[in-house]
């Protein structure tokens, strides 16, 4: 809980300050009772202000999770036991496509492209946009950097298809999924610039990822351990 009344030196504190010394200066010059709950030193020297910013933690963690467990389920267990990936006929399961572009120029020339759009382009721009937006507040870099690690992110789960035979690994859906990435990257971003704040941005963020994060975490698994 940010409170107005205490010192910039104390809401803002520097990489060499002293807590001590901060704390002399604020009841001099600001005579309060200071609660022990309200001020938290740590060892990295910054200070923390009340208990708030552990719950929105546990909250937006907690909500990073279910994410990350829905990526699993989606690409790689999907409604189906991965285990079935070992059998005989596991040949049959698995394909490569290497060649950008290739799978998408092929959707647009498909009579029934406005399907397979949902379902396959749509659907792999839609599923990443959370990995941008959470790479952003989480990691803190800049765009190409956070760009990356939304890319090596999908790399990592078309391997994973590859191996254990989860349908196509195909370089289409990484462009697909890390132009997802780019637009919560952008989202976030934006959302900063009109809240003029990161940190409400950031409760933002964790807001919306328990009201929408939660129902879709869910459905999902409801119907994955029906």
């Amino acid at each position: 809980m940010k409170n107005d009344n205490l010192p910039h030196a104390l809401l803002y504190p520097s990489d060499d300050f002293d807590i001590s010394v901060i704390i002399i200066k604020t009841i001099i010059i600001h005579p309060r009772k200071i609660d022990c709950c309200e001020l938290e030193y740590y060892r990295n020297g910054s200070v923390v202000l009340g208990g708030g910013k552990r719950t929105e933690s546990f909250f937006l963690y907690g909500a990073m999770t279910m994410y990350i467990i829905l990526l699993f389920t989606l690409l790689l267990i999907g409604f189906h036991s991965p285990i079935g990936g070992f059998n005989g006929f596991r040949g049959n399961y698995r394909s490569v496509n290497l060649i950008p572009f290739r799978s998408i120029l092929s959707y647009l020339s498909n009579p029934k492209f406005s399907v397979i759009m949902i379902n396959n382009v749509l659907g792999n721009i839609a599923v990443f946009i959370p990995a941008g937006i959470y790479a952003a507040v989480i990691r803190k870099k800049g765009i190409l950097i956070n760009l990356f690690f939304v890319f090596a992110v999908s790399l990592f789960f078309e391997v994973m298809q590859y191996i254990f035979m989860r349908g196509t690994s195909d370089v289409d859906d990484i462009l697909l999924n890390s132009f997802g990435g780019f637009i919560g990257i952008l989202f976030y971003r934006g959302l900063t610039i009109l809240l003029k704040n990161e940190e409400k941005a950031r409760s933002a963020i964790t807001v919306l990822s328990v009201i929408i994060g939660v129902p879709v975490f869910v459905f999902i698994m409801g119907n994955v351990l029906r």
